[in-house]
């Protein structure tokens, strides 16, 4: 069975989006936490595709698999950073 990361599972600190490592937007201007935290999501979708294509690569999931994959991770990328840009910038 090919080992598909769980993107609804975060392998670092915090919960989705927020958590206990996430200041309030009180706490940091507005479009600075939007920045550090568009950049962390990013990072993580890197995280996941490299992953993916490491998987690919070595035949462990078929190209089909990892195409799948690739967008349902996209898809969660987008959501997160329109959920982001609502929060920290109030546009949705």
């Amino acid at each position: 069975m090919p080992t598909i990361p769980d993107p609804n599972v975060r392998h670092d600190e915090g919960a989705w989006i927020s958590g206990p490592s996430l200041a309030p937007a009180s706490e940091a201007e507005p479009h600075a936490r939007y920045y550090i935290e568009a950049t962390l999501e990013d990072e993580r979708l890197d995280a996941i595709l490299a992953s993916l294509r490491q998987q690919e690569d070595a035949g462990h999931i078929t190209t089909r698999e990892a195409a799948d994959a690739r967008v349902s991770a996209m898809q969660r990328h987008l959501t997160a950073c329109q959920e982001l840009r609502r929060r920290y910038l109030g546009r949705s």
